[in-house]
């Protein structure tokens, strides 16, 4: 009689202030599945909302919209401070002593093989936790901005560092993380990224889009200010394009644009499942500096025009988009009229430079690379 090989037990600890951090974390999830699906069990967990914890860290999650929307300075302020080595150093000491326990009761429930964290502030915690059970299980964190990142995403305690850019990867280095531990994957995005597709025109066409119309795709939140401008700013300019929003949720920019009559072609949608195939049906895309939406952009090889970014991470975001010369950011709608009229010149080669660098610099299989590591480590670290 044979006996059955046990799943392997991957469990990925998120958190939900901003979008970025859970969505990596079901990229991974979603690559783990595809290529050993029925091999392993994987679970995605926020220490804080799912399980027992300080209420306080629960709200400062889901509270984050207002904060860094109503008091942005606030929050500026309290990055900034923060984001040194001896005030990360009592950050993480101060985490350790407050989730400790926590960790502990997840890890006893899921008894995992190998843990992967997207979210900076559960590592010294988890590492705390880590360091009494038996076996010893390695943990990996994924970080989710593209540069000039907090310093309490390079506490020591990861077996793998996962970096979004070769500049994260020397930030990490010099922050004091070992440099052999240290992997430039890219922000992991969905594997539908990765797949080959239609070409854009039949994208376009299968959506209900003019196929041979220039796309600009908006995507929206609540997180997003002035999308309405600047969509009007395009439909009263003399641009020749279409129009795509997804509004994210933003419940007042729907009702905006749907009660108006637009002059170009206007796609609109609320909240959808299919950004991968919005987006490489598009030609250029607009948000704000998250780096999630970014490394979804460049993935696609999408010109980014970075309409709004909050302070600290998304600012380090932006300054990343435009080094690579894979977009811009643009202050004012007439700054957004402006660029797309250089993007659509007549020839051609602002776009098709722009759009090769977005290219270049995009990783679609970061997901993959990610889960192979977790497999790999699981196998190696498989739970009593």
């Amino acid at each position: 009689m044979q006996t059955r090989t046990p799943k392997r037990r991957i469990l990925i600890l998120t958190a939900d202030a901003g979008f970025g951090h859970r969505s990596a974390a079901r990229a991974v999830a979603q690559a783990l599945d595809e290529n050993w699906g029925s091999q392993c069990q994987c679970a995605i967990v926020n220490p804080v909302v799912d399980w027992p914890a300080p209420f306080f860290l629960a709200r400062s999650q889901l509270e984050y919209d207002h904060t860094v929307q109503a008091h942005p300075g606030f929050y500026r302020l309290s990055y900034q401070a923060s984001d040194s080595r001896l005030a990360s150093a009592l950050v993480e000491s101060s985490l350790a002593v407050l989730l400790k326990k926590t960790m502990q009761a997840i890890l006893a429930s899921y008894r995992p093989d190998v843990v992967l964290t997207t979210f900076h502030l559960y590592n010294a915690p988890l590492q705390a936790a880590l360091a009494h059970g038996r076996p010893p299980r390695p943990f990996f964190c994924v970080v989710t901005d593209l540069a000039e990142v907090h310093q309490l995403w390079f506490q020591p305690g990861p077996a793998r560092l996962f970096t979004p850019t070769p500049q994260v990867r020397q930030q990490a280095i010099a922050g004091g993380f070992p440099a052999a531990r240290v992997v430039v994957s890219g922000i992991p995005v969905a594997p539908a990224f990765a797949r080959p597709t239609l070409p854009r025109a039949g994208l376009r066409a299968a959506l209900g889009w003019d196929p041979g119309r220039f796309t600009l795709l908006f995507v929206g939140s609540r997180r997003i200010h002035h999308v309405y401008e600047h969509l009007l700013a395009i439909d009263r300019s003399e641009l020749d394009l279409q129009l795509a929003l997804v509004c994210g949720g933003n419940a007042e920019l729907y009702r905006q644009v749907a009660a108006r009559r637009w002059r170009l072609p206007l796609h609109l949608y609320d909240y959808v499942e299919n950004v991968p195939e919005l987006m490489r049906a598009a030609d250029a895309l607009v948000s704000k500096a998250g780096g999630l939406v970014i490394a979804e952009g460049l993935a696609c090889g999408l010109p980014l025009l970075l309409i709004d970014q909050i302070p600290g991470q998304e600012r380090g975001n932006a300054r990343y988009v435009q080094q690579c010369k894979a977009g811009l950011t643009l202050q004012t709608p007439e700054d957004m009229v402006q660029t797309l009229n250089s993007l659509l010149s007549e020839d051609g080669g602002i776009l098709k430079q722009v759009t090769d660098n977005a290219r270049r610099v995009g990783r679609p299989g970061a997901a993959f690379q990610i889960a192979a590591e977790l497999w790999q480590a699981a196998q190696e670290n498989e739970a009593c």
